[in-house]
């Protein structure tokens, strides 16, 4: 009698492993794809600490584009374009105030990627 019940117990922790592995995946697919959306508008914008951030948090209000993080720390924001704008000239727009540094596009890295 007691090796059916450790039996069912075993089979009953299976299937709760097996179910919160699924829906966690299907999770990760919709933050995935939310993820990518937003990511495709948003930049990482380095500036010198010398000059500061003041111009560059002038030009992104200027352009209506929308501060999604301040990395004080190292120098840099994340902001998110508006929708109806030109990616590229985003990017030069910002490339162009003073005290800037650089300006990537955020992008996604994976583990996964690095093996394949």
């Amino acid at each position: 009698m007691k090796s059916i019940v450790k039996l069912g117990f075993i089979f009953l922790l299976g299937m709760l492993v097996f179910a919160a592995c699924t829906t966690m995946k299907k999770k990760d697919s919709l933050v995935t794809e939310q993820d990518e959306q937003n990511m495709n508008r948003t930049l990482i914008i380095m500036y010198d600490s010398a000059v500061g951030n003041e111009a560059l948090m002038q030009a992104v209000e200027r352009y209506h584009a929308e501060l999604v993080h301040n990395y004080e720390a190292i120098h840099g924001i994340a902001i998110t374009l508006p929708a109806k704008g030109d990616i590229a000239e985003g990017i030069n727009y910002f490339k162009n105030v003073e005290g800037v540094l650089t300006v990537e596009q955020d992008q996604k890295m994976s583990i996964d990627a690095i093996r394949k």
